[in-house]
């Protein structure tokens, strides 16, 4: 994470690698990748507390699996031999100093696909709008 102290600008991300021996002693590609990058602003606009605006991405590679998928409408299934993530997102958090509590506002979207021997398979998206508040003590 970095932040600009005088704007409240902001960059946060990651990267992760997971290598799952089972998978690999079973013949599978045990290795899974993910990625993040979020980036924003937050400032004290408002009395109350310090607001958080921010915007996200993630890309997740869940690599090869042995489960059967079918992605030929009924016509069989086979290997998974890849799998590929989206998210999106976007939201608002809003502190209350006086209350320790914080108010947000966060909208995801998720995209995907699956390939296996012979077809290449979107996974319907998905969007969420989660709000809530989150209190400290």
């Amino acid at each position: 994470t970095i932040m600009h102290a005088p704007t409240g600008l902001y960059v946060y991300g990651g990267y992760g690698q997971q290598n799952n021996e089972a998978f690999e002693a079973a013949g599978d590609d045990g290795e899974s990748t993910t990625w993040f990058v979020q980036a924003g602003i937050e400032r004290k606009w408002l009395p109350l507390g310090k607001t958080t605006i921010f915007g996200e991405y993630r890309h997740d590679n869940a690599g090869f699996s042995s489960t059967d998928i079918d992605l030929n409408d009924g016509a069989g299934g086979s290997d998974v031999q890849n799998s590929e993530f989206d998210f999106y997102a976007a939201g608002i958090v809003q502190n209350i100093d006086a209350a320790a509590m914080d108010l947000y506002i966060i909208y995801r979207h998720s995209e995907g696909e699956l390939t296996n021997a012979t077809t290449t398979g979107d996974i319907d998206d998905f969007d969420m709008l989660m709000s809530g508040a989150r209190i400290q003590f």
